[in-house]
C-alpha cells in the first residue's frame, strides 16, 4: 500500500504548535523571574549557575545584615520636639533664583572641634513620611575662627538629597586632627523647590548641628543667622534656634536590646497635677555634680506620645551629710517645654555632694479628666558629660513598688539607674551618631549591592525574554512556513501519483483499447462474408474502444492538467451526444455561466455525475426521451435537472454512484420515480459552500 504524505508529513504543525506553547507557557514566565523556587525567582537560580559576579554580590549581600545587629536604629515614628531651622522663600520678579544660602554658627569659646553632624529635618506633618525634609542638593561646612572667617573645609557633600538610603540618617564628619574653632558654617547650594498655589517657592532645613569637642557638643545654645539677607520661617515646629538645642527627629541615643528588663519608672496615679511627686538619687559618694538629664519614657506599646509624662514644674536639691538641702536647680517659674523623645540636660554651679532629690511640683496631665502621673526612662547625675549616677540608690515618693509592662517589662525604681532607656542601652550622644553612621553605611552598601543585583537580574531576564521571544518568533514563522511547504510536498507528491497514473492509464489502458480497436477492424476484414449482425457487433465493438480510448485521454489529460478543456456546457453537450445515440434527449435554455466560476476538480465532478445519470438512463431506462436543464435558484444555489420517459427504478432505491457523486459535490440530491412513468434527477448545490471549493 503506497503512503499518503499525511502519513509522512502531518504531525509536524502539530508538532510545532505543542513546540510554541511550551514556548509561551514554560519560558516566558522564566524570563520575566515570576516562577519562583526555593525563594527565589528563576532569574536568580540562573545567576547562581552562571555568573560568579552575581554569587560573590550576593554573598557579600546576605552577610551585611550581620554588622546591623547592636547598631541604633533611625526611628520610623513621629518623635516630637522642635524641627530645626527653616527657610521658606518667594520667588518673584524682583527676587532671583536662590543659588546658595549659608547659616553661621558661633559658639561663646573657641574649641578644639574633633567631630562634627548634620541632621536631616523632618516635616512636622508629615509624621515620619518626608524622612530628609528640605536637604539641598549640596553642602559643605567650615570651621570659623572669632571673626567669622573660614580656617578649615570639614565637608563637601554633593547629591545630599539623592543618596541610596533616604531615611534621614545624619550626615557625619570625623576630623583628622582636631581644629580649634569659634563657629561654623553651612553652605547650602541647589536649595529645593516646590509649588505652591501657582508659586514657586523655596525651601531649606536642618534639624540639629553637632560639633563636638571630646564628648562636648559646643554648638548646644550657640548663635544662629542665615548669612544672606532673606527672612527664615518661624513657628513653633522651626526656628533658627532649634538648629542648636540638641533635639532630633532621631529619638533617644540607645542601642537597641532583648535582654531589657526595666523601662524606666512610672509613678502611681495622681488625682490633680499640682501632687508633688519626688525622686532620690543616692551616690556610693559625695562627688562634684554640674548637670541633671531626664530621658523621656516611652510607653512599650501603642502610640508613640512624644515626651511622656514628663513633669512640667520641677526642682532639684543637693543634701549634705547632714541632711541639709541645698536648691542647686529651680524650673518652677514656667512649664518646661516637650522635648519630645529627646533627652534634656539642665546645667548648674557646680556642687559637691551623694544626694540629690528631684521635687516634680507640676506633673504630667493630658486630659482635664485623665490621671496625673510622671515616667523617665532614665535620670542622670552629670559632671560634664559624664555619668555619674549609674547604678545608683533610688528612692521615691511611691516606695519601690514595680509596675507592670508589657511581656517581661517593668516600670521600676531601679530603671532609672541602669543606663538603658526604653529600648535598650543608652551611650553617648556622640557614640551614637557614629554608630547611626555605621548604620547608614551598611545599609548603603546593602542598597548598592541590591541595586546591581537587580540590574544583572533584569538583565538576564531580558535576554532569556528576547531569546524566547525571538524563539517564539521563529517557531511562528516556521508554523506559517511549514504548512505551506507540507502543502507543496503533498501537491507534488500527488501530481507525481496522477502522472504516474496517467502514464500508466496511457501506456497500458490505452494501448490496449487501441490494440483492441484495431484488431477488431482486423478481424471484420478477414471475416469478410459474414452476416450482417457480425458486422454491427465487430463495428460497436470498434466503435466503443476508440471512444473509451477518448474518454480515456480526457481523463488523463485532466489528471496532468487538472482543468477541463473547454466550457462545461460543451462537455455536458457533448457526453450527451455521444452517450444518448438513439434516444431523442433535449436541453432547456439554461444559465451556464454560473458554472465557468467553479474550481475544475468541481467542475469535473459535474460532469462524472452527468455520464453516471445518462448511463443508468442508457442502460436501465428503456426511455425513448430525455429533458436536461440547467437552472440558478439564486441563493439557494444551482440545479441540475435530467427527465426521462422511461420504466422508472424498481424498488425506488437510489443508484449507489450518483449519491457518493452528490457527496462529492456536497449536494442535494433527490430522485423521483415511479414505475412505468419515467424518473426526475435533481441535484441542487448550494452557493455558500462555494468558497470552501475554491480553497480546496
Amino acid at each position: 500500500m503506497p503512503h499518503s504524505p499525511s502519513n509522512t508529513i502531518g504531525l509536524a504543525p502539530a508538532a510545532f504548535w505543542a513546540l510554541l506553547i511550551w514556548s509561551f507557557i514554560g519560558l516566558t514566565p522564566l524570563a520575566k523571574g515570576q516562577v519562583e523556587l526555593e525563594g527565589t525567582t528563576w532569574a536568580q537560580r540562573l545567576l547562581r549557575s552562571f555568573s560568579s559576579d552575581w554569587n560573590e554580590l550576593s554573598s557579600e549581600r546576605e552577610s551585611l545584615p550581620g554588622e546591623l545587629v547592636g547598631l541604633p536604629e533611625v526611628p520610623t515614628a513621629y518623635q516630637g520636639g522642635s524641627g530645626g531651622m527653616f527657610g521658606m522663600w518667594y520667588v518673584d520678579t524682583e527676587n532671583k533664583p536662590l543659588k546658595s544660602l549659608s547659616i553661621r554658627v558661633m559658639w561663646d569659646e573657641a574649641e578644639w572641634i574633633d567631630f562634627v553632624s548634620l541632621v536631616p529635618a523632618r516635616s512636622a506633618a508629615s509624621q515620619g513620611g518626608e524622612w530628609e525634609y528640605g536637604v539641598p542638593e549640596s553642602f559643605e561646612i567650615e570651621l570659623l575662627d572669632r571673626n567669622g572667617d573660614a580656617i578649615a573645609t570639614i565637608a563637601q557633600e554633593e547629591g545630599a538629597n539623592r543618596r541610596l538610603v533616604r531615611r534621614g540618617f545624619p550626615f557625619t564628619y570625623s576630623l583628622d586632627a582636631p581644629v580649634k574653632a569659634h563657629g561654623a558654617l553651612v553652605r547650602s547650594r541647589g536649595i529645593s523647590r516646590r509649588m505652591v498655589a501657582g508659586e514657586t517657592r523655596f525651601y531649606l532645613a536642618w534639624a540639629e548641628l553637632f560639633a563636638f569637642a571630646g564628648e562636648y557638643n559646643v554648638a548646644e545654645g550657640a548663635t544662629v543667622e542665615l548669612v544672606e539677607d532673606r527672612p527664615t520661617y518661624e513657628t513653633w515646629y522651626w526656628n533658627d534656634q532649634y538648629l542648636v538645642d540638641s533635639q532630633t527627629p532621631l529619638g533617644l541615643p540607645e542601642i537597641p536590646s532583648k535582654n531589657l528588663r526595666h523601662v524606666g519608672w512610672l509613678s502611681q496615679a495622681r488625682h490633680s497635677e499640682d501632687d508633688s511627686i519626688f525622686v532620690t538619687l543616692e551616690l556610693p559618694e559625695a562627688k562634684q555634680v554640674n548637670g541633671l538629664r531626664l530621658f523621656p519614657a516611652r510607653r512599650p506599646a501603642g502610640e508613640v506620645i512624644p515626651g511622656f509624662a514628663l513633669p512640667q514644674r520641677f526642682y532639684m536639691s543637693a543634701i549634705d551629710e547632714n541632711g541639709k538641702e541645698v536648691r542647686v536647680l529651680d524650673r518652677t517659674s514656667t512649664d518646661a517645654s516637650n522635648p519630645g523623645q529627646n533627652p534634656v540636660t539642665y546645667r548648674f554651679p557646680s556642687v559637691r555632694a551623694s544626694k540629690f532629690r528631684l521635687e516634680c511640683v507640676k506633673i504630667w496631665k493630658r486630659y482635664p479628666h485623665y490621671p496625673a502621673f510622671i515616667a523617665f526612662s532614665e535620670v542622670q547625675l552629670l559632671e560634664g558629660e559624664t555619668c555619674l549616677s549609674k547604678g545608683a540608690k533610688v528612692r521615691t515618693s511611691d516606695g519601690e513598688t514595680e509596675l507592670a509592662s508589657v511581656g517581661n517589662l517593668f516600670w521600676s525604681p531601679r530603671g532609672l539607674t541602669n543606663g538603658a532607656g526604653p529600648s535598650g542601652a543608652l551611650v553617648a550622644r556622640r557614640e551614637w551618631l557614629e554608630l547611626l553612621q555605621r548604620r547608614n553605611e551598611v545599609e548603603t552598601r546593602m542598597r548598592y549591592l541590591e541595586l546591581r543585583m537587580g540590574a544583572m537580574e533584569h538583565r538576564w531576564e531580558a535576554v532569556v525574554l528576547y531569546s524566547v521571544s525571538g524563539f517564539g518568533v521563529i517557531a511562528l514563522v516556521f508554523l506559517i512556513v511549514l504548512p505551506i511547504r507540507y502543502r507543496r510536498i503533498q501537491k507534488t507528491m500527488l501530481s507525481d501519483l496522477r502522472h504516474r497514473i496517467a502514464n500508466d492509464l496511457h501506456d497500458e489502458v490505452g494501448a490496449n483499447l487501441s490494440s483492441i480497436a484495431g484488431t477488431s477492424e482486423l478481424l471484420e476484414e478477414m471475416t469478410g462474408d459474414s452476416s450482417p449482425k457480425q458486422r454491427e457487433l465487430m463495428a460497436d465493438i470498434r466503435r466503443t474502444a476508440r471512444k473509451t480510448a477518448q474518454e480515456t485521454r480526457r481523463l488523463i489529460g485532466f489528471l496532468e492538467r487538472r482543468e477541463l478543456e473547454g466550457s462545461v456546457e460543451e462537455h455536458l453537450r457533448q457526453a450527451a451526444r455521444t452517450m444518448l445515440k438513439g434516444i431523442d434527449y433535449r436541453f432547456e435554455e439554461g444559465e451556464w455561466e454560473a458554472f465557468e466560476s467553479w474550481p475544475q476538480r468541481r467542475k469535473w465532478d459535474l460532469l462524472l455525475f452527468f455520464k453516471e445519470v445518462l448511463h443508468n438512463i442508457v442502460k436501465h431506462s428503456a426511455a425513448r426521451s430525455v429533458s436536461i436543464e440547467i437552472k440558478d435558484l439564486g441563493k439557494a444555489g444551482l440545479l441540475l435537472r435530467v427527465v426521462d420517459d422511461g420504466k422508472g427504478i424498481s424498488g425506488g432505491r437510489m443508484p449507489r454512484h450518483l449519491k457518493e457523486r452528490s457527496k462529492r459535490l456536497r449536494a442535494l440530491l433527490s430522485i423521483s420515480s415511479r414505475k412505468g412513468g419515467g424518473t426526475e434527477v435533481r441535484l441542487t448545490i448550494p452557493r455558500k459552500k462555494q468558497f470552501l471549493w475554491i480553497l480546496k
